[in-house]
């Protein structure tokens, strides 16, 4: 009897020090970085951020329309996507009366989510355009993503998607962009793939205002890692469907 319970003792001793022990099951879709200084102690406060190499070169496109157009219109931002060259883009849109007018950039998940108020009072008919240089309604610039923008009066309501994708981390940083998440006090990142919009489709404008095509993000992209005082990393990786990702990356301090 002394022996079983000996035996069960030990049983447990041995399963809570094996239970501290072993590294958590990682998520399938979910991505985990872990960031550490050259002395090996964790880094907090590290930005995340993302781009797409988006090569194609955008110029402003020239919308030939009537004074008064016939019907309520909102055009597809131009250049879409901004931000390789040139951090400004720009929305037409056309009214065919007077009427009370709301133009909004607005979170590309939750569309209750206003990021920054473009239009908001009275106008009369004809044609508009209307730039965004991607800083929110609190002056902060927001990170590389999709998002949506909405043009409401008493009877329209269109939305359509737009694309900032800044392919400089040198500016991303300047701009003290918002970043998607940040390091905790362990040194450690972990969020959903779906924070990135991978597989996600934009229409895209040429010089002309045209529709060139659809833009779809793919499964491999640069994320950016950024904290003042920190050599900036940048690095290209791959999502797998279904599989977690790890990282681990040493930043290293900016030489004084």
């Amino acid at each position: 009897m002394r022996l079983i319970s000996l035996f069960f003792i030990a049983s447990v001793i041995f399963f809570c020090c094996h239970h501290q022990v072993t590294e958590p099951n990682k998520v399938a879709n979910k991505l985990y970085i872990h960031i550490k200084d050259a002395q090996d102690n964790p880094v907090q406060n590290v930005g995340l951020h993302f781009y797409y190499n988006w090569r194609e070169k955008y110029s402003n496109f020239i919308l030939n329309a009537d004074p008064i157009p016939a019907r309520d219109t909102l055009y597809q931002n131009y250049p879409n996507p901004f931000g390789p060259f040139g951090l400004t883009t720009r929305f037409n849109f056309s009214l065919i009366k007077t009427c009370y007018v709301k133009l909004q950039i607005l979170d590309r998940i939750d569309t209750t989510t206003v990021i920054k108020t473009l239009v908001d009072g009275n106008r009369s008919p004809g044609m508009y355009t209307v730039s965004w240089n991607g800083f929110n309604n609190e002056e902060e610039h927001v990170t590389n993503n999709f998002y949506k923008y909405r043009l409401k009066t008493e009877n329209f309501n269109d939305t359509k998607t737009l694309f900032q994708d800044i392919t400089d981390p040198a500016t991303i940083k300047s701009l003290n962009c918002i970043p998607l998440a940040s390091s905790n006090n362990n040194g450690n990142i972990e969020v959903n793939f779906d924070i990135f919009p991978i597989d996600y489709a934009v229409q895209y404008t040429g010089e002309s205002g045209d529709n060139l095509g659809i833009l779809t993000i793919p499964d491999s992209i640069n994320i950016v890692l950024i904290k003042e005082g920190y050599v900036t990393i940048d690095k290209l990786v791959v999502f797998e469907e279904n599989k977690p990702l790890e990282l681990s990356y040493t930043m290293i301090k900016e030489p004084d």
